[in-house]
């Protein structure tokens, strides 16, 4: 079954749960609290880890949550939408994202090449890893300075 794939700040997937319809799981990472009362009847887990990309830093992404991302994900047989949510919506949520995509045979390079997105390097890496993608540290690297460079290009049309 194909699944629908959603990046949003938490934020506005409290606004969306209320509304849902369709069996959705959705992986919620922040460092923050989550407010599980506005999550009624869904399917969800939450991971704390922060927006970095040293895996040296005692709260980075680790392999560990891949891993439990994927088990989580892999049972959510019933769930026809997925979201990732983080606090913006834009890094570790993109990283997840991209990594599924591409791990559910989508087109991950879609996220990569919106500039409204700046996935971390490091969970989209992990994130493969655990869904035993043949992604390198390096290729992740190569996606995310590919980023910024749209990134950058975009800004500075808008500036000239």
């Amino acid at each position: 079954m194909k699944k629908q794939i959603h990046i949003c700040p938490i934020k506005r997937f409290y606004l969306l749960a209320a509304q849902m319809k369709a069996p959705v799981a959705a992986v919620l990472c922040t460092t923050g609290r989550i407010d599980a009362g506005k999550l009624a009847g869904i399917n969800y887990l939450h991971l704390s880890f922060a927006d970095v990309t040293d895996d040296t830093r005692q709260d980075a992404f680790r392999m560990e949550q891949a891993l439990q991302i994927r088990a989580f994900l892999d049972a959510a047989t019933a769930a026809t939408e997925l979201y990732f949510c983080c606090d913006s919506g834009e890094s570790r949520s993109a990283a997840l994202a991209a990594a599924w995509t591409h791990y559910c045979g989508g087109d991950e390079m879609k996220i990569w090449k919106n500039i409204k997105y700046h996935p971390n390097e490091l969970v989209y890496y992990l994130q493969s890893r655990a869904c035993d993608l043949p992604i390198t540290r390096a290729d992740a690297q190569e996606f995310a300075a590919y980023n910024r460079s749209l990134f950058h290009k975009a800004i500075s049309k808008q500036r000239t």
